[in-house]
């Protein structure tokens, strides 16, 4: 008899999760698909000059003046993802062409809260978009 309870137990539990994570997921998706309609800085590389995924933690700087995006800029990637950019502690240490450093600790803009539309936009105009560059700049400034 108990243990008929507690494998209730679990399976509802397990069901609890399941519908949790596809409300969270709906959620984000709104969130992202938000975020492309409001506008964002897509994100390119640096060492190709064509579209880069968004990568948690990692700073974006802007091509036309070598410094980072500012906290609060919204970036996103022709993939379907969008992401924040915040103030956080560095986790690893971060060169950039040997001339500029980030240290582990250093707090610094970098893209956060990731959010994925659930596809690609449909027909992504590149050219419609300002570009923030993830990569090796030669100058960064903070």
């Amino acid at each position: 008899m108990g243990g008929s309870f507690w494998a209730g137990k679990d399976e509802l539990l397990n069901s609890v999760s399941r519908f949790q994570q596809s409300r969270d997921q709906k959620i984000a998706e709104q969130i992202a698909k938000q975020r492309y309609k409001n506008g964002c800085v897509i994100t390119i590389s640096h060492a190709t000059s064509k579209p880069a995924t968004l990568v948690e933690g990692v700073p974006v700087y802007n091509p036309a003046n070598a410094a980072l995006f500012p906290a609060g800029t919204v970036v996103c990637d022709i993939y379907g993802n969008t992401g924040y950019i915040k103030k956080e502690k560095l986790q690893k240490e971060i060169k950039f062409m040997n001339k500029f450093n980030f240290a582990v600790g250093d707090k610094i803009p970098v893209i956060t809260s990731i959010k994925y539309t659930g596809k690609k936009p449909a027909e992504f105009d590149v050219e419609k978009y300002q570009k923030g560059y993830i990569g090796r700049p030669l100058n960064v400034k903070q």
